[in-house]
């Protein structure tokens, strides 16, 4: 995790999700926004393995004022559900990084 506070900037969001298009990422990424539409982090999906039935999940916050308040709980909750139903992933890997 990234100990500074990041502030959200509409053309680099733009510009970001404008290569990822055109480089087509290998995993998918889906945003997290409050319900006004303003977008406050991310979800992604991360090396989707049909055949072992397996897959990652990664989540960012990208403002320190929206942590701690939920909004990551249900986002996994939302994630969660659509691997397992929609997917039909049956093992999710959570990898756990900490910044020292």
């Amino acid at each position: 995790m990234d100990s500074q506070s990041y502030q959200y900037n509409y053309d680099d969001v733009e510009n970001n999700y404008n290569n990822m298009i055109k480089n087509q990422s290998w995993y998918m990424r889906v945003g997290i926004f409050l319900l006004n539409g303003y977008p406050i982090g991310e979800i992604s999906f991360k090396r989707i393995n049909y055949e072992k039935s397996q897959c990652e999940l990664g989540i960012m916050i990208v403002n320190d004022r929206y942590k701690s308040q939920g909004y990551g709980t249900e986002a996994i909750g939302l994630a969660i559900d659509y691997v397992f139903n929609n997917l039909l992933i049956k093992k999710i890997i959570v990898i756990h990084q900490v910044q020292i």
